[in-house]
Protein backbone atom coordinates (compact mmCIF):
# COMPACT_ATOMS: atom_id res chain seq x y z
CA UNK A 1 0.00 0.00 0.00
CA UNK A 2 1.65 3.89 -1.03
CA UNK A 3 2.03 6.51 1.04
CA UNK A 4 -1.12 8.90 1.54
CA UNK A 5 -1.98 11.40 -0.58
CA UNK A 6 0.52 14.85 -0.43
CA UNK A 7 3.10 12.62 1.45
CA UNK A 8 6.09 11.23 0.10
CA UNK A 9 9.61 9.75 1.10
CA UNK A 10 11.41 12.00 -1.05
CA UNK A 11 12.15 15.20 1.47
CA UNK A 12 14.45 17.03 -0.74
CA UNK A 13 12.37 16.32 -3.82
CA UNK A 14 11.51 19.76 -6.14
CA UNK A 15 10.09 22.70 -4.12
CA UNK A 16 6.31 24.15 -4.73
CA UNK A 17 6.28 26.35 -7.19
CA UNK A 18 9.46 25.75 -9.07
CA UNK A 19 9.55 25.22 -12.75
CA UNK A 20 9.81 22.08 -14.93
CA UNK A 21 13.33 21.80 -16.11
CA UNK A 22 12.40 21.64 -19.15
CA UNK A 23 9.61 23.89 -19.46
CA UNK A 24 11.30 27.26 -20.14
CA UNK A 25 13.51 25.86 -22.93
CA UNK A 26 10.92 24.01 -24.61
CA UNK A 27 7.99 27.21 -24.50
CA UNK A 28 11.46 29.10 -26.41
CA UNK A 29 11.34 26.50 -28.93
CA UNK A 30 8.07 26.07 -30.02
CA UNK A 31 7.82 30.07 -29.85
CA UNK A 32 10.80 30.49 -32.12
CA UNK A 33 9.04 27.64 -34.53
CA UNK A 34 6.11 29.89 -34.33
CA UNK A 35 7.33 32.84 -35.25
CA UNK A 36 9.96 31.22 -38.29
CA UNK A 37 6.63 29.77 -39.47
CA UNK A 38 3.86 32.53 -38.94
CA UNK A 39 3.54 33.86 -42.78
CA UNK A 40 2.94 30.05 -43.81
CA UNK A 41 0.19 29.71 -40.76
CA UNK A 42 -1.31 32.93 -41.90
CA UNK A 43 -1.99 31.23 -45.61
CA UNK A 44 -2.93 27.80 -43.71
CA UNK A 45 -5.35 29.15 -41.51
CA UNK A 46 -6.48 31.74 -44.52
CA UNK A 47 -7.15 28.80 -46.48
CA UNK A 48 -9.11 27.05 -44.44
CA UNK A 49 -12.97 26.61 -44.53
CA UNK A 50 -14.79 29.24 -42.48
CA UNK A 51 -15.81 26.51 -39.97
CA UNK A 52 -12.33 25.17 -39.81
CA UNK A 53 -11.17 28.88 -39.57
CA UNK A 54 -13.47 29.83 -36.23
CA UNK A 55 -12.59 26.32 -34.57
CA UNK A 56 -8.74 26.70 -35.14
CA UNK A 57 -9.18 30.60 -33.66
CA UNK A 58 -11.27 29.40 -30.79
CA UNK A 59 -8.99 26.31 -30.00
CA UNK A 60 -5.66 28.83 -29.82
CA UNK A 61 -7.53 31.73 -28.13
CA UNK A 62 -6.98 30.55 -24.24
CA UNK A 63 -3.49 31.06 -25.12
CA UNK A 64 -3.74 34.48 -26.20
CA UNK A 65 -5.89 35.59 -23.68
CA UNK A 66 -6.41 34.17 -20.24
CA UNK A 67 -10.08 32.60 -19.18
CA UNK A 68 -12.01 34.73 -16.77
CA UNK A 69 -12.81 33.56 -13.73
CA UNK A 70 -16.02 33.47 -11.23
CA UNK A 71 -15.89 35.71 -8.49
CA UNK A 72 -17.96 35.67 -5.75
CA UNK A 73 -18.59 38.03 -3.18
CA UNK A 74 -17.41 37.36 0.76
CA UNK A 75 -18.80 40.34 1.99
CA UNK A 76 -22.80 39.34 3.16
CA UNK A 77 -23.79 43.00 4.46
CA UNK A 78 -24.51 44.83 1.29
CA UNK A 79 -23.24 48.82 1.02
CA UNK A 80 -25.96 51.34 2.79
CA UNK A 81 -27.08 54.21 0.60
CA UNK A 82 -24.27 56.56 2.03
CA UNK A 83 -21.49 53.97 0.96
CA UNK A 84 -23.31 54.10 -2.50
CA UNK A 85 -23.28 58.47 -2.33
CA UNK A 86 -19.75 58.04 -1.21
CA UNK A 87 -18.70 55.83 -3.91
CA UNK A 88 -20.66 57.87 -6.54
CA UNK A 89 -19.24 61.11 -5.30
CA UNK A 90 -15.66 59.35 -5.99
CA UNK A 91 -16.35 58.52 -9.18
CA UNK A 92 -18.62 61.62 -10.58
CA UNK A 93 -17.21 64.36 -8.40
CA UNK A 94 -18.67 66.82 -10.99
CA UNK A 95 -21.83 65.62 -10.18
CA UNK A 96 -24.09 66.50 -7.20
CA UNK A 97 -24.85 62.62 -4.57
CA UNK A 98 -28.08 64.35 -4.05
CA UNK A 99 -29.27 62.62 -6.87
CA UNK A 100 -29.68 59.78 -5.47
CA UNK A 101 -32.67 58.66 -3.36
Amino acid sequence: MGLPQGRTNNTNGRPIGSKNKYSDEIRSLIFDLISKNLETINEDVENLEPKERLKFLTSILPYAIPKLQFVTQQNNNPPSREDFAEMFDKIFPEENSSLMP
